[in-house]
């Protein structure tokens, strides 16, 4: 798979690796700005009701990420190849299995990333530590990490990834519960059900205050022992209390002249003492 070790520049290929890891970072610095920005889109798009825009830029923010991640699993590539650097060179039979699939990393993703240092690794670099170019095994993609070609392709886009990207973007200008309404659906699996609106009590019924409408009564109702239809009395309280025999008020009674409420008053009073 390797031509012959032949003798390199240390200080060239620490070079090469310092400007791939700055590219690398700059690359991942725009995709978090990319997330920064979609981010403020969805509380916007929550605001507005605009259920599409939330999805659209949901879309944008997985694709990113996954970028990003990527990226992360490249610099741990580099980062093993320059650990590595002088066993892959002075080995006979090659680098480790661990490196070698660093080294698919770089070149299978050099092609996505567009990436000036990572083309003149795979075309330069590599022949400064081998012989000859890098193996076609090296360039097989198929034989790469999937998930690190994938991510720099895209997001994959399921429901539980969006949802958790809505979710974050939510959560993150406590916009969770407007964005469920406009969504229809819960961002969280383990969201509690929302407590249940108490209901408020009926109010009280004052019996006793002044009565617009008149029902009759069936003294019968009460009293057993007295002939059906008579005794009819009239009352002002209500349907549910008129039946109590102890409630009836009588229609001829005559009203207490308002003078006579302290004499009376003061008679109860005695009578009490």
């Amino acid at each position: 798979m390797f031509g012959k070790p032949k003798a390199y520049d240390p200080t060239k290929l620490e070079i090469q690796f310092r400007v791939m890891n700055a590219e690398l970072i700059t690359a991942k610095k725009k995709q978090q700005q990319i997330v920064d920005v979609n981010q403020r889109g969805i509380k916007n798009d929550v605001f507005s009701k605009n259920k599409q825009g939330i999805y659209d830029k949901a879309y944008k923010i997985s694709d990113a990420k996954a970028y990003m991640n990527s990226c992360d699993m490249i610099l741990d590539a580099i980062k093993n190849i320059k650990e590595n650097k002088n066993e892959a060179v002075a080995s006979r039979s090659g680098p480790s299995p661990s490196t070698e699939d660093s080294f698919r990393i770089i070149c299978c993703s050099a092609n996505i990333l567009k990436l000036d240092s990572f083309k003149k690794f795979v075309t330069a670099v590599s022949k400064e530590m081998f012989d000859k170019k890098v193996a076609p095994d090296l360039l097989d993609v198929k034989k790469c990490d999937d998930r690190v070609i994938t991510g720099l392709s895209g997001g994959s886009h399921d429901d539980g990834e969006i949802k958790a990207v809505i979710r974050e973007a939510a959560e993150a200008f406590s916009t969770v519960d407007a964005a469920e309404k406009v969504l229809g659906f819960r961002l969280s699996d383990d969201a509690p059900e929302p407590a249940p609106t108490p209901k408020q009590a009926p109010k009280p019924t004052n019996n006793y205050a002044p009565q617009t409408n008149f029902h009759t009564a069936d003294i019968s109702l009460q009293y057993p022992s007295a002939p059906n239809g008579t005794g009819q009395l009239t009352t002002s309280l209500p349907e549910q209390v008129c039946q109590h025999p102890n409630l009836f008020v009588c229609e001829d009674l005559e009203p207490v002249d308002r003078s006579m409420w302290d004499a009376i008053l003061a008679e109860v009073k005695e009578a009490i003492a």
